[in-house]
């Protein structure tokens, strides 16, 4: 499972792997979206949704970044790598 996971969460050369980081991209402009709406006085009255959708992101960056670890061939050399 681990190399099956390599090869989606460290490659572009598949299909999955290209989507798997097209999925962060737009998850990272999102992201910076909504911490630019969250300063806007006009919409705090948004501020729980924003609350939620910045725990979303949160969980969902953890989790690719658990899976990048897992799947990573040295761990230690990923985790302390500018990648890492």
């Amino acid at each position: 499972i681990r190399e099956l996971l390599y090869k989606v969460v460290h490659s572009r050369e598949t299909f999955k792997g290209r989507l798997f980081d097209l999925v962060i991209q737009v998850y990272i402009f999102l992201s910076i979206i909504i911490h630019s709406l969250e300063t806007m006085l006009s919409l705090k009255c948004l501020d729980q949704v924003f609350q939620i959708l910045d725990r979303f992101f949160l969980v969902s960056f953890t989790f690719e970044y658990t899976l990048r670890v897992y799947s990573a061939k040295k761990r230690l050399k990923f985790i302390l790598s500018f990648f890492g």
